[in-house]
């Protein structure tokens, strides 16, 4: 049995699956996945997945406590008699240490559990079809959102921009603007006659710095229970992206269907956001990042 954990938000819970799924098949197991901490009140993120089309055998959850007393034995405790007290655990740095990471899980006997983000295509490759037809939504669109979908399809060229902002203006990982205006120009270029179409959690902010620009730049506005989640399919409908250095544009641009799709991400070595996350035809481009910023 291969179990994956879900990481963090609903990016990287799409990267978790999709390697843990890739994993089971190589080794020809069943497959469990761990949602335990996007189960819990207090964590920051739901477990999006969930409201996608996956496949899998079994759901683990279990409590998480944030009290002192629960942190250290007492969680372990738990972890442990969910997923079994004989599972091997294996973390994304001990892959990177293998030299055949397909072979060294293939010759792991017992129950496997995996722990990381695997952040590249190369980790699910080889079940790629079926983690295309598995990442469709199970209810449709609401109607504010559809009301916005439409207006998407029926524009030729359509780009869709995701300017992540929310917990990374805090952390100091936003990306600077420039990367953006200098993205957009260059879509401008490629394509005739772009429309932008910007996601983003920080609107006004963003409206403003891009307000001086020459380009139909638009912000969808619209009312929704599962916004950050509507966003991310409307994202995806667009024919081009303008990533952000986020797992959550990655995947709207990689389940794009548009097979003239031109996406451009932000890459830098130096910064956490090398060449290889990307698939070889999205074009690669330098950025700067903001920093800390306050909110006051």
């Amino acid at each position: 049995m291969v179990i994956a954990h879900m990481s963090g938000g609903f990016g990287n819970q799409l990267f978790s699956f999709a390697f843990g799924y890739a994993l089971a098949k190589e080794r020809g197991e069943k497959f469990c996945i761990d949602t335990a901490i996007q189960d819990t009140d207090w964590f920051f993120r739901n477990p999006d997945i969930m409201k996608m089309n996956i496949q899998y055998d079994r759901r683990i959850s279990y409590k998480i406590g944030q009290k002192v007393w629960e942190r250290g034995p007492l969680n372990k405790l738990r972890f442990r008699n969910a997923i079994g007290w004989k599972t091997k655990i294996i973390l994304e740095k001990d892959l990177e240490r293998a030299s055949d990471w397909r072979a060294y899980c293939r010759l792991i006997p017992g129950d496997i559990y995996v722990k990381g983000n695997w952040s590249m295509e190369l980790s699910f490759l080889p079940v790629r079809d079926d983690i295309l037809s598995m990442y469709t939504f199970k209810e449709p669109l609401s109607t504010a959102a559809n009301n916005i979908a439409r207006e998407i399809k029926k524009t030729p060229n359509s780009v869709g921009i995701h300017y992540r902002r929310g917990d990374y203006v805090k952390i100091g990982i936003c990306i600077n603007p420039e990367y953006f205006i200098n993205a957009m120009k260059e879509m401008t270029e490629l394509i005739e006659n772009p429309v932008f179409y910007v996601f983003s959690e920080d609107t006004m902010w963003v409206k403003e710095v891009f307000r001086d620009l020459p380009y139909d730049i638009r912000f969808p506005e619209y009312e929704s229970k599962d916004k950050g989640i509507e966003d991310f399919r409307l994202l995806s409908m667009c024919n081009h992206q303008i990533n952000s250095n986020s797992s959550y544009s990655w995947w709207a641009a990689y389940l794009n269907k548009n097979v003239e799709k031109k996406v451009m991400v932000p890459c830098d070595y130096g910064m956490g956001w090398p060449e290889e996350l990307y698939p070889a035809n999205w074009l690669k481009r330098p950025f700067k990042m903001l920093g800390k910023e306050t909110t006051e």
